[in-house]
Order: structure tokens, then C-alpha cells, then sequence
């Protein structure tokens, strides 16, 4: 298996504990995924996490 796909593995079943054992975390958690996505940052444009140059 890809070291990605185990990645991928422990964080869902970190995500599933998290929901499970914690949900009102979990859903201030999911709120602020949707608030603030992955897709509004980027690798490319002077560093890790950085935003988008416009």
C-alpha cells in the first residue's frame, strides 16, 4: 500500500474517533474546514500553507 493511502487511513480513523468521542469538536472542527478549505491555499507560491497570490 502508498504511503499516502495509509495516511489517508489514520487520519479518517482519527476523524471517526474524533466524531465519536468528541462530536461537538468534531463539528466546530467540520465548520471550520468549510470556513477556511484546503483548496484556498497553496504549495506553490512561497511556502507551505501560504494563500494564493491573487
Amino acid at each position: 500500500m502508498e504511503p499516502e493511502m495509509d495516511d489517508e487511513r489514520a487520519l479518517a480513523e482519527i476523524e471517526r474517533c474524533l466524531a465519536r468521542d468528541d462530536p461537538e469538536l468534531a463539528t466546530r472542527i467540520t465548520a471550520l474546514n468549510e470556513q477556511f478549505p484546503r483548496h484556498a491555499y497553496t504549495l506553490g507560491h512561497g511556502g507551505a500553507g501560504e494563500r494564493p497570490l491573487p
